[in-house]
């Protein structure tokens, strides 16, 4: 008899284990469950209605009804920036799904970013949305993270670097994971970027692209979600190897480009 209750501890306790780790996708916070107290803050389809949102500075945003995505064309020479104007935020999962249709010209591909830890103001040239951080990727298949301090400058927190995750032609997710100044970035559920830094600690999240002059073009947010994640989630992912040392080469090659994007 004793043999045999062994017998079932050990096969639930194999079963148990085999559980746990399916539980443990990539991009996903270790915690017990889904039900432990992580609470949505945003779910933005854009099937009817972009209720929420508002545009920074000029360029105009609107809704494809019958496709169900937000959407802008923006101004020459100009970022377009539309922000979930409800809430300002702390500790988040911030994660979007957006496209970019229009002709590259003189090999220049511009910048399409998610934003997050946003301030109120905009810049006089460009309309560039700051302080906070950008993080964005163009149609060359290479990403960039951007910090926009507090008088309108820029500084590459990661230069413009190649990634394979990237979808050149197609839609592409984006997500980042903010925790105490402690930030992970993902692209189409591949962690790409780790960093920190607590110049910021609250604010808002949204969208930015930047327009070539005489270009025509369409910047797509399929749909947008927010979740707060629970009080000692931890992630578990790390950039693979080779990502890692695309990142590497890129910050040690002293180019950083531009926050409205990248020469080929």
């Amino acid at each position: 008899m004793r043999k045999i209750i062994l017998t079932l501890l050990a096969i639930g306790l194999m079963a148990y284990i085999i559980f746990v780790l399916s539980q443990h996708r990539l991009g996903e916070l270790v915690q017990p469950s889904a039900e432990s107290g992580e609470t949505t803050a945003i779910d933005s389809q854009f099937e009817n209605t972009f209720k929420g949102w508002n545009r920074r500075g000029s360029a105009k945003w609107g809704l494809n009804e019958d496709d169900g995505y937000y959407y802008t064309s923006g101004r020459d020479d100009l970022f377009a920036s539309s922000y979930y104007k409800t809430e300002r935020f702390s500790r988040f999962d911030f994660e979007v799904r957006i496209k970019r249709e229009g002709k590259i010209t003189d090999g220049f591909y511009p910048a399409n970013y998610l934003a997050f830890l946003m301030g109120e103001n905009i810049g006089e040239d460009r309309e560039n949305w700051y302080p906070g951080f950008l993080f964005g990727i163009t149609k060359n298949g290479m990403y960039s993270i951007w910090k926009n301090s507090t008088d309108g400058t820029s500084t590459a927190i990661q230069p413009w670097t190649i990634s394979s995750w990237i979808d050149k032609e197609g839609w592409n997710t984006l997500r980042v994971v903010a925790d105490g100044g402690e930030f992970t970035c993902y692209i189409n559920e591949k962690l790409v970027k780790r960093f920190n830094d607590t110049s910021f600690t609250e604010g808002f999240v949204g969208f930015e692209m930047y327009k070539q002059v005489g270009t025509k073009v369409k910047f797509m947010v399929d749909w947008a979600t927010l979740t707060i994640p629970e009080e000692g989630a931890i992630i578990m992912d790390e950039v693979d190897a080779k990502q890692e040392e695309l990142n590497q080469a890129a910050l040690e090659s002293g180019e950083a480009g531009s926050p409205e994007g990248i020469s080929e």
